[in-house]
């Protein structure tokens, strides 16, 4: 059973109904006085500088768009305890929206063992992983709030961000049965049969990969980091590639999304092994 626990633990401020159709994104946070004495709000934020810097060419590729790919800016500003994310272009999907907020959760989080993990790495000096460690933890954020510009109809929007809340593109449950069946199976290689040709253009698989590696797509709560080092490839310009794939079937399909147009329908998953 997925936690449906507010990761934010009540800090975040959203409405519950945003535009079918968003414009700009707007995220204010501040952290707590304790996260800014000890340092950890600069590890957080470090955390969210390369994917932050990565959402712009990801956007205008067209992940998590309604449209042709149009241009997306996306700006990180810091001052004092309180620090912003300004996204403007589009259109984009509501996806968007839950992307970004699950990748301010992640930046905030760590996973369990992940002090066993840094002794491991550093063969067992717990004195040198002391000293390397860079805790970080959600309570970090001491308020947060979000607001959105767009177009269309008011739609509901789950800010539990576990990822069968997920806003998705109409289609894509189908697909996510699939993959989801076949990593069960054991595929570590999944061939994906598009509908038109496509390009995985560095913007797109830069961006994709940093929301992927800080554990945004995980399956479940956000991870805070991913351990999967995945590999994306067209094999020829209308065959997806995807190896080592171990998170929520929902981050390929926003990607294979992005490849075809959002023509889920046209889409097929092939036995690669």
């Amino acid at each position: 059973m997925m936690d449906h626990t507010d990761v934010f633990a009540g800090r975040l401020h959203i409405a519950p109904r945003i535009p079918q159709a968003l414009r700009s994104i707007d995220i204010h946070a501040r952290f707590t006085p304790e996260a800014v004495n000890e340092g950890r709000a600069l590890t957080i934020l470090d955390a969210l500088e390369w994917p932050v810097s990565t959402l712009g060419g990801l956007f205008s590729a067209g992940f998590a768009s309604f449209a042709a790919p149009a241009p997306v800016t996306a700006a990180l500003s810091q001052e004092g305890e309180t620090f912003s994310i300004r996204i403007e272009g589009g259109p984009l999907h509501p996806f968007a929206l839950w992307c970004v907020l699950r990748l301010l959760a992640s930046a905030a989080t760590l996973p369990p063992d992940a002090f066993e993990q840094l002794v491991s790495l550093m063969e067992g000096d717990e004195e040198a992983a002391q000293e390397a460690f860079s805790p970080r933890f959600i309570t970090d954020y001491e308020a947060m709030s979000c607001s959105v510009t767009g177009e269309g109809a008011l739609v509901g929007f789950d800010a539990s961000l576990v990822p069968e809340t997920a806003p998705l593109l109409a289609g894509a449950a189908q697909l996510m049965d699939q993959i989801t069946s076949a990593c069960e199976a054991g595929k570590e290689r999944l061939l994906f049969e598009l509908p038109r040709a496509a390009e995985l253009t560095p913007a797109l698989e830069d961006g994709f990969l940093a929301l992927q590696c800080l554990g945004v797509f995980a399956d479940g709560p956000p991870a805070g980091i991913s351990e999967a080092d995945p590999e994306l490839f067209l094999q020829t310009p209308q065959q997806l590639v995807v190896t080592d794939w171990e998170e929520s079937a929902l981050g390929i399909v926003a990607l294979v999304a992005t490849l075809c147009g959002g023509d889920l329908g046209g889409v097929y998953l092939r036995d690669a092994d």
